[in-house]
């Protein structure tokens, strides 16, 4: 049996990410902090593919200078 991923963003089917890699995730939330430093998860999750992704990391990366 196999696991078709659609990524939201570009809406084209990946494979899975490869297993045994801890530092690679594939899907974005965003979260509420609260004043007391508690999280609540905001929103639907976001699967993204690896180039979608590849393109949200040079996003954020823009930003810190």
């Amino acid at each position: 049996m196999s696991l078709a991923k659609k990524c939201d963003r570009c809406e084209k089917f990946y494979e899975h990410y490869p297993i045994g890699n801890p530092g690679a995730y594939n899907a974005i939330i965003k979260i509420k902090r609260g004043l007391d430093g508690t999280i609540d998860f905001y929103g639907p999750t976001i699967d993204l593919c690896p180039d979608c992704m590849a393109s949200f990391e040079r996003f954020m990366k823009e930003g810190k200078k």
